[in-house]
C-alpha cells in the first residue's frame, strides 16, 4: 500500500537512478571555460546547495529572496556556511575522512560509573571532530587542524583524559588546551584519533602515520601494491624488523612511513577496556597497561623509545622534523595538503569518489583554497557554486560525464531533513536488551541505529558510504517517515496555521483548500512550483479526498499523505 502511495503523490516522471561515480573520459579534456552549461532552475540550485552544505531545504523567504532577484543566491550561500548544520555537515564528512565514529567504547567505572555506553562512544568519535568543526565555524585557517594546542572536549571525555583545562562548572562541550607537555598538533593528537587508530604489537605507530598520510595528503601506503619477493617470514618480529631496513621492496614504503611513525612515540600506543578493567582490578597503577579514570595519554619521557628499537627517528619524507608539532607544521606547509583537502570537500559535496575528482577543478579549488587563507567555507562555497554542480546539461553534449549528476540524501542529512520540515527526531531510548546504552538517534548511530545500514559509514565495519537507492534505504525512509508525519499531524493540528512547522497552509477539506495545500507542500518538501490546475495538484487531491473518504478522519488521511511525500523519490534524491 505504502508503495502505491509513494509513487501516487511523486511526480508523473519518475527521478532516475543516480549513475556510476562521474569521470571524464575523453582523450582530450574540455577546459572548465570552454564548456557552455544548461543551468537547472534558480530554485533547484538553491535546493541543491542547501542540501549539500545543511542537509535542510531552503526556507521560503530564500526561495522568495532568490526569486526576487537570482545573484542573491551567493549572500544566502554565505548564511548556510555560517549556520549550525553546515558545522554537521563539516563533522560528516571528517568522520568519513578520518574513519571517526567506529564502535569504540571504554567500561563504565570510577567517575564514568554514571555515564551512557552511548555517551562514552560519542565521546571518543567526536573529540577531533569537533575540534575541526569549530576551527572550520570560526573561520580559523583549516592549517590550525595540525597545528593547535586545543582541542574539544564534552563533560564524559573530561573525565576521562588528564591534562587538559576542561571547565566542570560550565560543562557541556568545550574548546580547551592540553596542559600535559604534549607538543600542539591539533587532531593529531587528540586522544580519540589515536585511541581509534592504535598501535598494536610491532606496529611501531605505523597505522597512525598512514593515517596522516591518506587522510590529510591523500597518499594511502596501503594502497601501494608491492610484490615481496624476500620469502619473508612474516609471522617473525624479527625477520619483518629486518626487513624493512635491508629488503628493497620494503624499504620503498618504510623509509618514508617509518619515520612518520616515529612522531607518536610520545603518545600510549593503544588504550583497550581491558587495561582500563585491569586498572580499576588492580588498584589504578596508572601505568601504561592499568591506567584508571582520567587517564594520561603523553609523556615526554616516550619520545625517544624508537632509538632502543632501533627504527627510524622522525622526519617528513626527508625533511628534518622532531615531533608531533613540527610534523604539523610540515604537513601545514606541504602542497600537497591544500590540494588533498580540495579534492576531499569537493568527492564528499559532490558524492563522488576521489579517484574521479576531475584534477582540473582540484588544482583551481587548490590555488582558491590557499589564497583564502586556508579558509574551508571558501572552499565549500567554491565546490557549490561549481557550474559543474549546478548545471544539469552541457554543450556539447559529450561533456555531460563532467556534471555532478543526482545527489543522494544521506542518513544524517534525512534525519535534519526530518527534524527541519517536522520537528521530528528519530530518537529511541534503548534500555532492553542494551541496558545502559542511552538515547541513540537512529540514523547517526551504528551499534543500535542504521545509520551505516541506510549508505553511511561507521569508520570500521563500513569504510565507504553507498550513493545509490538500496532496499534498506527504501525501509528506512518508510519506516521514520511514518513517524515524522504522525508526529507533524498531531501537533499541528493542534495550533492555529500560523504556529504550525509543516502544515500551515491546510485550512479544510474541500477541493478549493486542498489545492492550496498540496501546492504548498510541493514547494515546502519537493522545491517544486506547481500550478493549482497542475495534473500534481489533481492527482495529490485525489488521493487525500480518497484518504479522507476510507479513513473517515482528517488526521488520518494527512498523516499518510505527508508520509508518502517524505518518502518520495523528490526526496531521496536532489
Amino acid at each position: 500500500m505504502l508503495l502505491s502511495i509513494l509513487w501516487a503523490c511523486s511526480n508523473e516522471e519518475s527521478q532516475p537512478e543516480p549513475s556510476n561515480e562521474p569521470s571524464i573520459e575523453t582523450d582530450d579534456p574540455v577546459s572548465i571555460e570552454d564548456v557552455e552549461y544548461i543551468w537547472m532552475s534558480d530554485i533547484q540550485q538553491l535546493n541543491r546547495i542547501s542540501m549539500a552544505l545543511k542537509g535542510t531545504r531552503p526556507d521560503t523567504q530564500e526561495i522568495l529572496d532568490v526569486l526576487d532577484d537570482p545573484s542573491q543566491l551567493e549572500s544566502i550561500v554565505d548564511e548556510y556556511l555560517d549556520s549550525p548544520e553546515f558545522g554537521e555537515t563539516i563533522r560528516d564528512m571528517y568522520a568519513e575522512i578520518l574513519q571517526m565514529r567506529a564502535p569504540v567504547v571504554l567500561p563504565a567505572l570510577g567517575e564514568l560509573s554514571d555515564t551512557y555506553t552511548q555517551e562514552r562512544q560519542a565521546s571518543l568519535s567526536e573529540e577531533a571532530l569537533g575540534l575541526i568543526e569549530t576551527i572550520v565555524m570560526s573561520g580559523r585557517p583549516f592549517t590550525d587542524i595540525v597545528t593547535t594546542n586545543d582541542t574539544v572536549l564534552d563533560e564524559v571525555g573530561a573525565l576521562t583524559w588528564a591534562g587538559h583545562s576542561y571547565d566542570f562548572s560550565v560543562g557541556g562541550e568545550q574548546l580547551v588546551q592540553w596542559e600535559d607537555g604534549r607538543p600542539p598538533a591539533g587532531i593529531l593528537t587528540t586522544n580519540s584519533l589515536l585511541v581509534r587508530w592504535e598501535s598494536n604489537g610491532d606496529n611501531h605507530n605505523r597505522e597512525r602515520a598512514n593515517l596522516v598520510s591518506r587522510a590529510l595528503l591523500c597518499d594511502d601506503y596501503a594502497l601501494r601494491d608491492i610484490p615481496l619477493t624476500g620469502n619473508i617470514d612474516l609471522s617473525d618480529p624479527l625477520a619483518v624488523a629486518d626487513a624493512v631496513n635491508t629488503q628493497p621492496e620494503c624499504v620503498a614504503c618504510h623509509q618514508s612511513l617509518d619515520p612518520l611513525a616515529a612522531h607518536f612515540w610520545g603518545f600510549r600506543p593503544r588504550l583497550t577496556p581491558a587495561n582500563i578493567n585491569n586498572g580499576y582490578a588492580s588498584g589504578c597503577d596508572d601505568d601504561l597497561r592499568t591506567p584508571c579514570y582520567p587517564v594520561g595519554f603523553y609523556s615526554s619521557e616516550g619520545e625517544d623509545n624508537h632509538v632502543g628499537l632501533g627504527l627510524r627517528p622522525p622526519s617528513y619524507f626527508g625533511a628534518s622534523s622532531t615531533d608531533t608539532a613540527t610534523l604539523g607544521t610540515n604537513i601545514a606547509a606541504d602542497p600537497r595538503f591544500a590540494q588533498c583537502q580540495a579534492t576531499q570537500f569537493t568527492a564528499y559535496l559532490t558524492q563522488t569518489v576521489t579517484d574521479d575528482v576531475p584534477f582540473e577543478l582540484v588544482l583551481r579549488l587548490t590555488d582558491d583554497f590557499v589564497a583564502s587563507g586556508f579558509s574551508a567555507k571558501e572552499l565549500a562555497k567554491q565546490v557549490v557554486m561549481s557550474p559543474t554542480f549546478l548545471a544539469q546539461g552541457t554543450e556539447p553534449v559529450e561533456y555531460m560525464d563532467t556534471l555532478v549528476g543526482l545527489q543522494i540524501i544521506r542518513p544524517e542529512q534525512y534525519a535534519r531533513l526530518l527534524q527541519d520540515l517536522t520537528g521530528f527526531e528519530w530518537v529511541v531510548g534503548v534500555q532492553a536488551g542494551q541496558t545502559g546504552y542511552g538515547d541513540v538517534s537512529m540514523l547517526n548511530d551504528d551499534t543500535v541505529g542504521f545509520r551505516s545500514m541506510t549508505g553511511g559509514v561507521d569508520g570500521e565495519n563500513v569504510a565507504t558510504p553507498t550513493h545509490s537507492s538500496t532496499p534498506n534505504r527504501l525501509l528506512m525512509m518508510k519506516a521514520v517517515s511514518l513517524d515524522a508525519a504522525s508526529f507533524v499531524v498531531d501537533n499541528d493540528l493542534a495550533l492555529s496555521p500560523n504556529q504550525r512547522t509543516l502544515l500551515n497552509a491546510y485550512t479544510g477539506a474541500d477541493d478549493a483548500e486542498l489545492r492550496v495545500f498540496v501546492q504548498d507542500m510541493h514547494r515546502r518538501v519537493f522545491m517544486q512550483d506547481v500550478g493549482l490546475d497542475s495534473t500534481d495538484v489533481d492527482g495529490d487531491v485525489e488521493f487525500l479526498e480518497q484518504a479522507f473518504e476510507i479513513s473517515g478522519d482528517q488526521a488520518v488521511a494527512l498523516k499518510l499523505y505527508v508520509a508518502a511525500l517524505l518518502q518520495s523519490p523528490d526526496v531521496l534524491f536532489y
